[in-house]
């Protein structure tokens, strides 16, 4: 199995210029003053060949690091559809039964036709704007029920009043991506685990990878290297209603987006799912699966992501597929067809690219977002064109 090293740019199959065009591009991208943090690395073949910090660790800190640990936010939906696909094939959870057999709060009107695999896909037809329309609606006019003294907040907040909400379409007629489903599938983690998400993330996942900067739980070795967004941008501390950073996100179990990790860390996430789910001597999934996570499970069916629809969706379970209709959020214009990517809101990304075995991750304090979230510069997309073009060698 291959495993992650440092080298040269050569060592990995990549034009040393070209690599060095990218980092240009990067470092022009913060002096320009587009963003005051930006963290980038990419491996080929094992080799990690480029791995660049850019801008403060947080404002009036120290320079950014390879080594800071970011918010992940929905870059935390493949790491909750491995957990589940781990249960999956311990025979605990199963992909085509009944949501309702593990959550029955759940069980109101036909949501008995909503099965996991509905969760992994986004099709299980909630829409994510209607439950917090919802949540908005019942907090008002005090109709949640009290917060039990050990519960985590966020989850609290965005499941519970969800249980009874009707759903606004049937199951597989539309992806409509969105955080509940994949609430969800971290609550189901913790219900047929008996353990938090973040306790069984470490055991299964973490721990025998090696990635000790991640967690859902921010651990007291983990904070001194956090890195923070100032106020004034999106997601920020002063952020209305609800920025990406503090102690309550710290402390969340929030199977969507409640994530923390490094570079390095999801580097080595990354080359695990390239190496078909193997990292060394650690065995995460088996191949079969690997391959059921990262091929389109939705041929032919469209997709609405915020206010932007697609005639293809393009998704598997917990990964973007490329496909031939290009969404200029989930990856460049030169990755190949069946590439796997994921966003996350803010300016947070990571791309596998199966064909020249390559795995990057980049993120950055986006500074102007579009109302679909979308980082308005386009700089991570440019930033990938420019990986691409830098293959010496083409498989």
């Amino acid at each position: 199995m291959t495993v992650l090293r440092a080298g040269s740019a050569h060592d990995a199959g990549f034009l040393p210029e070209r690599l060095d065009f990218a980092r240009r591009l990067l470092q022009t991208h913060v002096v320009s003053g587009k963003t005051p943090t930006l963290v980038a690395s990419v491996a080929r073949r094992g080799v990690v060949a480029f791995a660049e910090a850019f801008g403060q660790q947080y404002p009036d800190g120290p320079p950014a690091s390879v080594d800071n640990i970011f918010a992940l936010a929905s870059l935390t939906k493949p790491v909750t559809a491995t957990l589940i696909m781990c249960l999956v094939e311990d025979g605990v959870v199963g992909i085509n039964n009944r949501v309702v057999d593990y959550i029955p709060e759940l069980s109101a009107a036909d949501n008995d036709t909503v099965l996991v695999h509905h969760l992994l896909t986004h099709t299980h037809g909630w829409d994510d704007d209607e439950l917090l329309a919802l949540t908005a609606a019942r907090t008002e006019a005090g109709e949640l029920p009290p917060f039990p003294a050990d519960g985590d907040l966020l989850e609290f907040v965005f499941i519970n009043p969800g249980w009874d909400a009707p759903r606004s379409r049937p199951v597989d007629t539309m992806m409509n991506y969105g955080n509940y489903g994949y609430q969800l599938l971290g609550n189901i983690v913790s219900r047929v685990t008996g353990m938090s998400i973040d306790a069984f993330a470490r055991q299964r996942l973490f721990e025998p990878l090696g990635m000790t900067s991640t967690a859902f739980i921010v651990t007291d070795e983990m904070r001194p290297r956090l890195a923070h967004r100032p106020n004034g941008i999106p997601f920020g501390p002063d952020a209305v209603p609800l920025g990406m950073e503090g102690p309550m996100w710290e402390a969340t179990q929030h199977g969507a987006a409640g994530l923390y990790s490094n570079a390095a860390d999801m580097l080595t996430f990354g080359q695990m799912i390239l190496n078909g789910g193997r990292y060394g001597d650690a065995r995460i999934l088996g191949k079969a699966t690997v391959e059921a996570m990262t091929s389109n499970r939705l041929p032919g069916m469209s997709a609405k992501f915020g206010s932007i629809l697609k005639r293809e969706a393009g998704y598997g379970y917990g990964w973007v597929v490329r496909n031939f209709e290009a969404y200029a959020y989930f990856g460049s214009g030169l990755q190949p067809i069946g590439s796997l990517s994921h966003p996350g809101a803010g300016g947070v990304g990571m791309w596998i690219d199966k064909q020249h075995a390559v795995v990057g991750f980049f993120t950055e304090f986006a500074t102007d977002l579009s109302d679909d979230l979308e980082p308005r510069s386009w700089v991570e997309n440019r930033f990938e064109d420019v990986v691409v073009s830098a293959l010496a060698e083409v498989d």
